[in-house]
């Protein structure tokens, strides 16, 4: 018996082509492997809610005006505010009392001795007990 000719099959040795070959299953993608997150000391976020200090009240010309604990502010917005008074006070003093308090004229003199007695209030270093300060 004679083997089929490989170049000329015989037709019951032919198939018709199936089609196009199947599609390649898509890539598996493998995420790396992250490290380990690392634990942390505290939560800032569960400081929002201490409290330090009672508020600082002042009255001025017979209104009655509050001063906010520095420590409940933004740390960036009060050191631009350190130069500038006015800035300042929009920083410190809740919203709705500012409007009263800047239309009352005050002298520096004053404004200088409320900022140091807030200061003294919740524990910060005045202009002058502050190291490296130009008057220490």
């Amino acid at each position: 018996m004679t083997s089929p000719d490989p170049l000329n099959p015989t037709p019951a040795a032919w198939t018709p082509p199936a089609g196009p070959p199947p599609a390649a299953p898509p890539p598996v993608y493998v995420q790396p492997e992250l490290p380990p997150k690392p634990k942390a000391l505290f939560s800032l976020d569960d400081l929002e809610n201490e409290k330090t200090a009672e508020p600082f009240i002042f009255d001025y010309q017979g209104a009655t005006f509050e001063l906010l604990d520095p420590q409940d502010l933004d740390w960036q917005d009060l050191m631009v505010a350190q130069e500038n008074p006015r800035l300042m006070i929009h920083i410190i003093m809740p919203e709705e009392q500012r409007p009263i308090f800047l239309e009352k004229k005050l002298s520096m003199r004053k404004l200088e001795a409320l900022l140091k007695r807030w200061q003294q209030h919740f524990g910060l270093p005045t202009a002058g007990e502050a190291e490296g300060s130009a008057r220490s």
